[in-house]
């Protein structure tokens, strides 16, 4: 992913029912499987707290996690 930013998806219904995705950085990581920090939300801090906190490696094996190699 050329983006520096992490996954950022909404879903949600319109008026008729339909289904509305929005993914305004692509879809890449979240396919890909990816951890990423996005710089605009979060501070590393907070973000290797969460880090911590979710413990994607051990949840998810083979989540690639970015926060320290690309953030």
């Amino acid at each position: 992913m050329s983006d520096p930013y992490a996954t950022v998806v909404v879903v949600q219904l319109d008026v008729h029912d339909q289904i509305m995705v929005c993914a305004s950085h692509g879809f890449d990581d979240l396919l890909d499987g990816v951890w990423r920090r996005n710089p605009i939300w979060i501070s590393r801090e907070k973000s290797r707290q969460r880090l911590a906190r979710h413990r994607p490696a051990e949840r998810w094996p083979g989540v690639p996690c970015r926060e320290l190699t690309r953030c």
